[in-house]
């Protein structure tokens, strides 16, 4: 079986557009779109919890990482509105990843639970490539301690980047507390539920 992929989308309104006319077009137009593709299963949306910049988080699951490579994807572009085509020059970031599955660590609670969490941890690390195998053997071991649900996660363009994703029903856990070596950037956000796409009829 391929492995599976996760479409990761970073987004900042700026200060041409509104957030109303941005989510009305990312939750109403934009996200259903793309759950129309073959190979595309789920789309949600979050919101910084944090104060901090990029605002906006999307993420869709994906059966393979090279779904934007599909002439499916491909073609949602040349069949693009007007509205979007307008709006998507004047967003200050639209900035698009995919991400390689590696291994998922979860809850009793997070099994039982088929809904988005209503909160978010987002990690990105870079991770120098002599040190991934000892990287991901730590993780495993000491990261991911009390979180309902991660998702550690390897960037199938940059293959030494990682991202974790951590689903929790309550915004008090810890993000990445446990330090591991200096070479290894990290980057930690928050994010709360903004809206589970739904798939159109």
């Amino acid at each position: 079986m391929a492995d599976k992929g996760l479409l990761f989308v970073f987004a900042e309104c700026g200060p041409d557009v509104k957030e109303d006319e941005f989510n009305d077009w990312y939750d109403n137009e934009h996200a259903p779109l793309r759950l129309t593709v073959p190979g595309i299963s789920n789309a949600v949306r979050y919101k910084a919890a944090d104060d901090k910049a990029p605002s906006w988080v999307a993420m869709y699951d994906t059966l393979y990482p090279s779904i934007m490579d599909g002439a499916a994807y491909k073609a949602l572009a040349s069949t693009a509105s007007d509205r979007e085509r307008a709006l998507i020059p004047r967003l200050a970031m639209l900035n698009r990843r995919v991400y390689l599955h590696i291994s998922t660590q979860v809850s009793f609670s997070s099994i039982m639970n088929t809904t988005p969490a209503k909160y978010l941890g987002v990690v990105t690390l870079s991770v120098p490539p002599d040190l991934c195998e000892e990287f991901d053997e730590w993780y495993e071991r000491e990261f991911v301690s009390g979180v309902e649900l991660g998702k550690p996660q390897k960037e199938s363009t940059a293959k030494h980047n990682y991202l974790a994703l951590h689903d929790w029903s309550r915004d008090d856990h810890p993000l990445l507390t446990s330090s591991w070596r200096p070479e290894v950037e990290r980057s930690a956000r928050r994010f709360v539920l903004h809206k589970n796409i739904e798939r159109p009829s």
